[in-house]
């Protein structure tokens, strides 16, 4: 029940309405919508008229959150608020509503008219009795999908609804339905629903739960812990209890909110808005090629459908046009609208990346999905997908032999598919595939992606029909390739009115028609139009993103262009509203990288190739060094990257040579032979990257040359270890303090120390050094890298950390791998910023400071390979955020009990223990258990007690006892998801083999499993007692009902 008891102090924040129920709190305005989350108010006392928006107020009551904060988050989503009458007391034109009835109704409105779920993946949201009316919605649309075939808007909503998520939702009643019912007023039929155990409830349950197992659908929620004191109650109610709100869901987390302002919170940092976060990035993350669907997705629909068909048909389907025509993004549509019917999924993007057969099978192992999970320590081991079904889709195919080489592995080569994106048509004919041939837009989609990037809106705007004629010339002369239309529309796009010259747009047409050339380079020069009109400053930042920093990290490239590039900010915003880059999550990162077409790379690449301006391969090197090595002198040379010399043992790279290129900006040298020094390299360089390669007889100086505009410095000497003496890095160490403009830093080497004046890099962002035992301590000014957010730290000598450490107040990341280090500075619960943490090879460290207890926002926690650290400190429970914790080979560490208190953590990794914390089964909210190398005499008896648990894995563990019995315990939770690989375990290897496998209840048929089990496993088949293996067919009986 929501605060209209008392209402909201706030007016109502405009949205616009759809339809009499569906209310649109935003939409993207410059682009397609690639997910919709739509929100469900809960019961209201009497007036329902605002609370699609008033439930959802922060608690100031100063803003309606959805509109506000979560674009900020998902500026792609579309999020709309539902109305319906929720009244709890009766009137003429109110609460005559049942739920079979606003189900039906809300099927029409939301599904139908406001087309929920059609072309996108779709969320749901739901507060009180709104998560009751998300499941009546669901079985309606069902119902309509079973009943009639033609219902393709319903079938459509279940298969792109992706998941549910509830705010203090009473899916076993609320004790609010007993208060309402002793009231001297007429109840609304919707508040039967909320009595407890209510029948129709319960049907309503467990219809939905069928849904959700079909659908594959996620669910999470959070409940209430807080009483709320109501209008006309002389005390605190809990509206809805635990056990009520607890339902049969993926995650549940209990918060210190009531049931009023559990869906209101603060600011952004509050529980009930991050879970609602993370749940959706979670969905996100499941669909990971949702972004990959442009805004012309909706022109090449029936493309898509007709791929579709096809592959109906055949196994193998090759998507074939013209570079810019659409592949990817048909190829992306179908991924997505068909991925959930196999049981393992890939989309492998740009192949042209992947140039060796070891680097492409391990991209596809490292990019596999798993029922819409990510797979993980499967390295080089295909044996997973042996007889699975499975979509592959490789985009951007480039070589024959990419192809067959995936086709002679061991997937069920009838139940999957492979589809492959190429331009190559006769590969893909030769390997036996069928080939669809993409067609270019007509003029109607042509001409409505045109205008969302000219105009920003579908069509022409009234107040430009002046340009109706010039419009439609320059729309024909992009002959419906989506790149042109994107490229061109953006080039021409204005931020008024009044700024749209028609003269420019009948030049831009004349030059189009101008553009005649066949195949690709009829699309180069036409995308060149766009390209020519950039200033000096933004055409070099597009060269740089198409040769030297092409698949970069974006944060490292916009840290070289931090102080080599005026006004980078803006023209990187530029290239973006042009459409000539857009930025893609790549996981490898960590981050975003910036993504350009191989047709503009092919511009940028020519754009540098006129002068010689970037240099990223040995032709090009050896036009500037004319074949000796020795660079000639150049004065348009901005960057230069080499990697992995092929040159000869022999020769080196001579660094003295470089002050040749006196505009040099970008210095990038990885596995190269190094001779000379840096005391000459050129004065302008903004990223210098060295990782010497063995043989390398070069000096590591003086940087005095660049302290005013180095800004990247990225030194690696490991790989010269070949050589008798290491390469010292001692004189490059003691500058570092004076290079004031340094946001990242990376040295690996010999060194001693760090100056005294370290601290004075205030700027510095990012910090990783390694040294070896020669550098015991740092400088007491460490603490002072106001800026510095990322450190590792890998030292050999390192004996402690400075007092100030503490200081570092904005650090979001740390690695410590110390050798010789002891303790940790009590000062260490300072650092109230860190998120991530790891341990790692901490020989000495006893013990860590009672402060450990104060890292409020520690959400990622690693311990490896700490042998002497004894025991957790007591305050280790007030660790409240964390979510990850990983303990490996600490040999004699003690568990407290501390697990209890931990109430988000989600994931617990142990590895090389003697034994586990007893109190393990008291972290209610842990979803993810894995077990390795742990010598124990049993599991804890609290185990089935992990209500939220959905995946363990044990590997290589040694436990006694009668395993079957803990494994009924999980069996009674629902447990439904065991992976084991232990060869040296008995009964628990029978028992999960078992429990994948066991078909009925014969125990003929539980030997024949458990035989063919341990003649794969185990060598002495002797060992086993059958009366003991047969003694678990009760069990597998009772985990198979929770399935």
């Amino acid at each position: 029940m929501n605060s209209q008891l008392p209402a909201a102090s706030t007016q109502a924040p405009q949205a616009k309405k759809i339809n009499e129920a569906v209310y649109e709190l935003y939409r993207p305005t410059d682009s397609e919508h690639l997910l919709d989350v739509v929100f469900f108010h809960g019961l209201q006392l009497v007036d329902y008229s605002k609370a699609y928006t008033e439930t959802w107020v922060t608690e100031k009551g100063d803003e309606c959150w959805p509109q506000t904060w979560l674009p900020q988050r998902f500026p792609r989503a579309r999020v709309l608020s539902v109305s319906y009458d929720s009244a709890a007391i009766r009137g003429a034109k109110r609460g005559n509503m049942d739920m079979e009835s606003t189900g039906q109704n809300l099927v029409e409105l939301v599904i139908r008219s406001a087309a929920v779920g059609q072309e996108t993946p779709a969320i749901l949201v739901g507060h009180s009795l709104g998560g009751l009316v998300i499941k009546q919605i669901c079985l309606k649309a069902e119902a309509s999908a079973s009943e009639n075939s033609s219902q393709v808007e319903c079938r459509k909503f279940l298969h792109n609804l992706k998941g549910t998520f509830f705010y203090a939702t009473p899916h076993h009643g609320s004790t609010l339905a007993s208060v309402a019912a002793s009231m001297p007023l007429y109840p609304s039929a919707l508040l039967k629903y909320l009595t407890l155990l209510n029948t129709e409830t319960e049907t309503l349950n467990y219809g939905f739960d069928e849904l959700r197992r079909r659908y594959k659908w996620k669910a999470w929620g959070v409940g209430e812990a807080r009483e709320v004191f109501l209008p006309g109650l002389q005390r605190g109610l809990l509206v809805v209890p635990e056990q009520s709100a607890r339902c049969d869901m993926d995650y549940f987390a209990q918060l210190a909110e009531d049931h009023v302002t559990i869906c209101k919170p603060r600011e952004q940092s509050n529980s009930s808005y991050q879970y609602l976060i993370a749940f959706i990035l979670s969905i996100v993350d499941k669909v990971h090629t949702l972004s990959g669907v442009p805004l012309h997705a909706a022109g090449l629909h029936s493309q898509a459908e007709s791929v579709k068909e096809l592959l109906e048909k055949a196994p193998l389907v090759g998507i074939v046009g013209t570079s810019g025509v659409g592949k990817t993004t048909i190829a992306t549509a179908v991924f997505n609208s068909i991925s959930h019917e196999f049981e393992f999924t890939c989309f492998i993007h740009n192949m042209k990346s992947s140039s060796s057969p070891v680097k492409l099978e391990a991209r596809i192992l490292a990019s596999l999905y798993h029922k819409g999970r990510k797979v993980r320590d499967c390295e080089g081991d295909w044996s997973i997908l042996e007889g699975k079904k499975l979509l592959l889709v490789l985009d951007n195919v480039c070589c024959k032999d990419q192809i067959t080489l995936l086709l002679n592995k061991g997937w069920s080569k009838q139940k999957s598919r492979f589809i492959v994106t190429s331009s190559k048509e006769e590969h893909l004919r030769a390997l036996g595939f069928r080939l669809y041939s993409v067609r270019c837009l007509n003029f109607a989609a042509s001409e409505k992606l045109f205008c969302h990037h000219a105009f920003k809106q579908p069509k022409l705007p009234a107040e430009l029909k002046r340009l109706k004629s010039e419009l439609k010339r320059v729309v024909e002369r992009c002959e419906g390739i989506p790149l042109v239309l994107q490229s061109i529309g953006s080039h021409l796009n204005r931020p008024k009115f009044e700024d749209y010259q028609e003269q420019e747009w009948k030049e831009t047409a004349e030059k189009l028609e101008c553009a005649d050339e066949n195949g690709e380079q009829r699309i180069e020069r036409r995308l060149k139009l766009s390209v020519a009109s950039l200033e000096l400053h933004e055409k070099d930042m597009f060269v740089d993103l198409g040769t030297i920093f092409f698949g970069w990290s974006l944060q490292k490239v916009q840290t070289a262009w931090s102080t080599s590039r005026a006004s980078w900010e803006t023209a990187w915003q530029k290239l973006l509203n042009r459409s000539l880059v857009k930025t893609v999550h790549l996981p490898k990162l960590n981050g975003d990288a910036a993504y350009m077409h191989d047709v503009l790379r092919n511009l940028a690449e020519g754009l540098a190739l006129e002068n010689n301006s970037r240099v990223w391969d040995y032709q090009q090197y050896d036009f500037i060094s004319k074949r000796s090595h020795q660079i000639k002198k150049n004065d348009d040379v901005e960057g230069l990257k080499l990697v992995r010399w092929n040159k000869g043992l022999e020769s080196r790279l001579d660094l003295d040579s470089l002050v040749r290129l006196p505009r040099l900006k970008f210095l990038i040298l990885k596995n190269v032979p190094l001779a000379g020094s840096t005391d000459s390299l050129p004065s302008d360089l903004s990223l210098l990257q060295l990782r010497t390669s063995a043989g390398s007889t070069v000096s590591i100086n003086s940087l005095s040359g660049m302290r005013k505009t180095i800004a990247a410095l990225d030194i690696d000497t490991r790989q010269s270890l070949l050589r008798r003496e290491s390469i010292k890095l001692d004189a490059l160490a003691n500058e570092l303090g004076e290079v004031k403009e340094l946001l990242s830093l990376k040295i690996d080497g010999d060194f001693q120390q760090l100056p005294e004046n370290f601290g004075d890099l205030r700027q510095l962002r990012d910090l990783t050094f390694s040294s070896g035992p020669r550098m015991t301590n740092l400088p007491e000014s460490f603490g002072s890298l106001s800026s510095l957010e990322t450190l590792e730290v890998h030292n050999s000598g390192l004996l402690n950390l400075p007092r100030s450490f503490g200081f570092l107040r904005k650090l979001k990341s740390l690695t410590l791998e110390l050798f010789h280090l002891t303790e940790l500075t009590e000062s260490f619960g300072d650092l109230h910023s860190l998120e991530r943490l790891k341990l790692s090879c901490c020989e000495k460290l006893e013990r860590l400071p009672e402060s450990f207890g104060n890292l409020i926002r520690l959400e990622h926690l690693g311990i490896h390979v700490c042998p002497k650290l004894s025991a957790l400190p007591e305050t280790f429970g007030n660790l409240n955020a964390l979510k990850v914790l990983e303990i490996s080979y600490c040999l004699i560490l003690t568990w407290p009990s501390i697990f209890g208190p931990l109430s988000s953590l989600q994931k617990l990794e142990i590895v090389g223990m003697d034994h586990l914390p007893e109190d393990l089964g008291s972290v209610s909210s842990l979803k993810k258990l894995y077990l390795s190398e742990v010598d124990g005499r049993s599991l804890p008896a609290s185990l089935g007690r992990l209500s939220s648990l959905h995946q363990i894995q044990i590997k290589n563990c040694r436990f006694m006892g009668e395993w079957h019995l803990e494994f009924r315990e999980l069996g009674w939770i629902g447990y439904h998801q065991v992976m084991q690989q232990a060869r040296d375990t008995s009964l628990l290897d029978v028992c999960v083999y078992l429990r994948d496998n066991y078909l009925g209840p014969g125990p003929e048929r539980m030997e024949e499993l458990a035989n063919r089990v341990i003649s794969r496993h185990y060598p002495h088949p002797s060992r086993w007692k059958w009366p003991e293996v047969k003694r678990i067919g009760d069990t597998m009986n009772k985990i198979r009902k929770f399935q």
